[in-house]
């Protein structure tokens, strides 16, 4: 590289009203950079800033292809989360239905009350619809499993179950709670 090429260069450049395109990258770059460091007694304002500029041009393309990377990465990350998050959420959703067709044919000492703590967000709005459902019913099995597995988040059970319990209409429960 030789003075004379940068020189037209820069003068090119600031011709053009300092456009951008006209700034070096790459091996251009690399050669006036070098030069530059090796000549920096016979490099003019001109010329120093013109090399400047292309060095800034040049970090601010990395900075943007950098930038436009993570952007996709964190899209990308973002989106298997909501994925994961989704997938989650359906897991515990199949389970408490799960649960609640277990508590439809289980026994009564087998009612499944406990497994369904780490899933009321989910197994209760399903119970209570089943509930209400059987309201119409007096106090078939399927009530009774329903009114023992709402039991710890519905108070109106316990006088249910009590009513039952008076009635005699649930030996099972009565030896239950005897």
């Amino acid at each position: 590289m030789t003075q004379r090429r940068l020189n037209e260069a820069a003068n090119e450049w600031s011709k053009k009203n300092r456009d951008a395109s006209f700034l070096y990258a790459g091996v251009r770059l690399a050669a006036a950079r070098e030069w530059a460091a090796a000549h920096a007694d016979e490099i003019n304002p001109p010329e120093s800033e013109f090399v400047s500029a292309s060095r800034r041009r040049v970090r601010l393309q990395r900075l943007q292809i950098v930038s436009a990377v993570a952007v996709v990465l964190l899209m990308f990350t973002v989106s298997w989360l909501a994925i994961r998050a989704q997938n989650e959420q359906k897991r515990q959703v199949d389970y408490a239905a799960a649960l609640l067709e277990q508590l439809d044919h289980a026994d009564i000492a087998e009612v499944p009350v406990q497994k369904l703590d780490g899933y009321r967000r989910w197994a209760d709005p399903l119970l209570k619809q089943e509930d209400a459902q059987a309201s119409h019913q007096k106090m078939s099995g399927q009530k009774l499993h329903l009114a023992l597995a709402l039991l710890p988040v519905d108070e109106s059970k316990v006088a249910e179950l009590e009513d039952r319990n008076r009635d005699g209409s649930s030996p099972a429960l009565s030896s239950t709670m005897s």
